[in-house]
């Protein structure tokens, strides 16, 4: 049961803290502070859950050279807007899959008037006007998504987005996994037959990343 006590609630209650409202603020520091760490102990894997996703893309962004590869547990940034479930879209995001400014390639200046947005299904919008995400499309990225979750109505948006930005992604649906907090007890079997198998094909023979393609097909 989610109450306190139970030892998966408990951990699961010790990673939550309060967002700040001024989601770019809160992109720009985040950011700095991770791409700062990263300097000290030198290029790594990040992991992103939930609203981090959008911190992982706003870094690989920043300093790609310090990055060996994203990985998105249920990341957010679902392109140009907020929404889950029957709630109405709040605009977000102007930048496509961030608040602040990224870089594409072609450069965008306006993103209010050089992304062009389409609407897909009746989830979330899209650009359409097929620019590369510069520097995100030199870094390795997977996302997960459970089978019944909040996200499965609207992952597919980011991860079209991601494609058509040049972006080397793998998409990861889990069958027979509930929820989005993957603290449940089944969480190292997803670790050790999901993630870690990933994380494996991305590095050579001395450990090393490898080089891949600049661009993925949908």
């Amino acid at each position: 049961q989610a109450l306190r006590g139970d030892p998966s609630f408990d951990t699961w209650y010790k990673g939550i803290r309060p967002n700040l409202v001024d989601n770019e603020k809160e992109e720009k520091s985040t950011t700095a502070a991770l791409c700062t760490l990263l300097k000290q102990i030198g290029p790594s894997y990040i992991f992103g859950h939930s609203y981090t996703g959008i911190i992982m893309f706003v870094a690989a962004d920043r300093c790609p050279d310090l990055i060996h590869g994203l990985y998105g547990i249920e990341p957010a940034g679902f392109p140009f807007e907020s929404r889950y479930l029957f709630n109405q879209p709040i605009p977000s995001r102007i930048w496509g899959i961030t608040d602040v400014p990224v870089t594409y390639d072609p450069p965008v200046r306006d993103p209010a008037a050089d992304l062009k947005k389409i609407t897909v299904g009746e989830n979330t919008a899209r650009d359409v006007s097929s620019k590369r995400l510069a520097n995100i499309s030199e870094v390795p990225v997977a996302m997960h998504t459970a089978e019944a979750s909040i996200h499965i109505v609207n992952a597919h948006c980011l991860a079209a987005y991601l494609w058509q930005s040049g972006v080397s992604l793998d998409w990861i649906l889990l069958a027979g996994v509930t929820g989005h907090f993957f603290l449940e007890k089944n969480s190292l079997e997803i670790a050790q037959r999901v993630v870690l198998p990933w994380l494996k094909l991305q590095s050579g023979p001395n450990g090393h990343k490898e080089k891949r393609p600049k661009t993925a097909k949908a």
